[in-house]
Order: structure tokens, then C-alpha cells, then sequence
């Protein structure tokens, strides 16, 4: 479900200490994305990311809290680093290519542009306090829509019945962010804050934009943080004068801080690395 738009998101809990992510000045954090430049990476898949965590037993019947969550801290501490988690372009109309600059601008909609409603999300998962704000991101890193069945018309023996959609979300789910009384939209990329809204951009010449273009694909490198995983169900009832289905989501939350979102060959190059705020 596209949304057609950066919309600022909501809050999320504080640093686990096993997994503390220092804040780092901005020019640290820019050169520290720039290391990933002409490496050659294998992303992780979301489900591969978070395998240990999501495969862990639910919270126990006195179980505190916090235990619950050394649980699953101790689940991505034999992670060595951060994570690098592949996610599909949004579309190809945001690589845009100049070709009299000879390089091609990487515009932060192809990061992320569909629409989750992470508030709801994690109060259905026990974490009522934690999305409540509007000054944090939230990146769907995949989402299958399902029709399991369409709306139909009335007829003379049958009523009419609103359609039926499953919805399947993956996203991350990241710390609030700085925010800019003189632009409605908080930018997960700093780069992308004047127009047009490139989350960076990288050299390329009209050949290699040609051939590599149509075949680019995107990463995350993110830090795990507390609560770190969450997963859930939420329902939609239709409205009739306003929706036409009624729609389940199944969802998983990888809690974490943004660090870099790379742009990469099929092969795997990294063309171009862009710090997160």
C-alpha cells in the first residue's frame, strides 16, 4: 500500500546496553557509510535478519519483562556488526539520471514509500507506549497484498459485500528523528531534505546508466535496539461509504537505527552509500 509521500512516524524505546549504537557527528557517520563504496555485499533477506529472534519461544508465563527482552538481545548479540538487509527499489522512476552531470540521483521515495501503521502495530503487540509520537521512520522492507475476495455489487437475491485483503508487512522500525519546524516531512536521509529529495547520488556514465539502472537494488545497514522484534496481527473493518474491504495484516518489527542505505549492482557492488539521520 503506497503512500504516496514521506510521512513523519512514531517513537521508539531506548538503547539495549548490549547493543548500544553511539551517536555519532554527522561528517563521522557520512565517512563511515563511504567505507561500504566498491565492496562487494551480499544483503541479508528480512526473514534471514531476523531468524534467531523470530524463531524464539513468546514471553513465558512469569517471565519479567525484562528478561523477555535479554532474550532476545542475546539472540542478535553473535551478530558481528550491523545488520545489512536487502530491500527492492520503490520503483524506477526514482533514479533519476543527468546525463550532463553524468550521474544518477537516488530519490529517497525509492527507500520507502509504503504505508504501515506502526502505532497500532505495536500496541497489538504489547508495546502500547512505544509509537507515539511523530518524529521517527519506519521503512517497509517487504509487503504482499492478497485479495481473498473482491467486493461485489448488490443484486436482487444478494446484498452487497466488501472485498477481503491480507495484508504481509515487514519493516523496520527506527528512533525519532531531528525535526524541522520549516518542513512538514522528517527525512530518514539529510541529503534528501531540499528538492528532489535525493538520498544521495553516484557518477555514472550514460552507458553504465543504460545497462545498470533497471537493475540496481537497495540495502539497509541497520543496528538492532530494544524491543528489537515484534510481530502481530492487525484488523480493519470497512467502512462502506469510505472503504471497500476489509483488511488483515500480519507484521514483523525489526527494532533498530538506521545507520547508511546503500545502492548496489545485481552483482552485489555498492555504487553509492548515504547516511541516515
Amino acid at each position: 500500500m503506497e503512500r504516496g509521500g514521506l510521512i513523519p512516524l512514531r517513537n521508539s524505546a531506548g538503547l539495549s546496553a548490549a547493543l548500544l549504537v553511539c551517536a555519532l557527528p554527522a561528517a563521522a557517520h557520512a565517512a563511515s557509510c563511504d567505507t561500504y563504496v566498491g565492496q562487494t555485499l551480499t544483503p541479508q533477506t528480512f526473514a534471514a535478519a531476523v531468524a534467531k529472534v523470530a524463531g524464539l519461544p513468546a514471553k513465558a508465563k512469569g517471565e519479567t519483562a525484562a528478561q523477555y527482552e535479554a532474550r532476545k538481545a542475546a539472540a542478535f548479540a553473535s551478530n558481528s556488526g550491523p545488520l545489512i538487509i536487502a530491500k527492492e527499489p520503490e520503483g524506477q522512476k526514482y533514479f533519476e539520471y543527468d546525463a550532463a552531470a553524468q550521474k544518477l540521483g537516488i530519490v529517497e521515495y525509492a527507500f520507502h514509500n509504503k504505508y504501515f501503521n506502526e502505532k497500532d502495530a505495536f500496541a497489538a503487540a504489547g508495546y502500547p507506549d512505544t509509537a507515539k509520537t511523530s518524529t521517527n521512520f519506519v521503512a517497509v522492507i517487504e509487503q504482499v497484498e492478497k485479495t481473498v475476495a473482491p467486493p461485489s455489487a448488490a443484486t436482487a437475491s444478494a446484498p452487497k459485500q466488501l472485498g477481503k485483503l491480507h495484508l504481509t508487512s515487514k519493516v523496520i522500525f527506527e528512533r525519532p528523528a531531528p525535526y524541522n519546524e520549516n518542513d512538514w516531512v522528517t527525512h530518514l536521509f539529510p541529503a534528501a531534505a531540499p528538492k528532489p529529495h535525493y538520498a544521495g547520488t553516484s557518477p555514472m556514465t550514460p552507458a553504465e546508466a543504460t545497462a545498470l539502472t533497471p537493475k540496481l537494488k537497495l540495502a539497509y545497514v541497520v543496528e538492532p535496539k530494544a524491543p528489537y522484534f515484534l510481530a502481530g496481527r492487525l484488523k480493519y473493518s470497512a467502512t462502506p461509504h469510505l472503504d471497500k474491504v476489509d483488511i488483515a495484516e500480519d507484521f514483523q518489527i525489526l527494532v533498530a537505527d538506521f545507520q547508511c542505505g546503500l545502492v548496489l549492482t545485481d552483482a552485489g557492488k555498492v555504487l553509492g552509500a548515504y547516511p541516515t539521520e
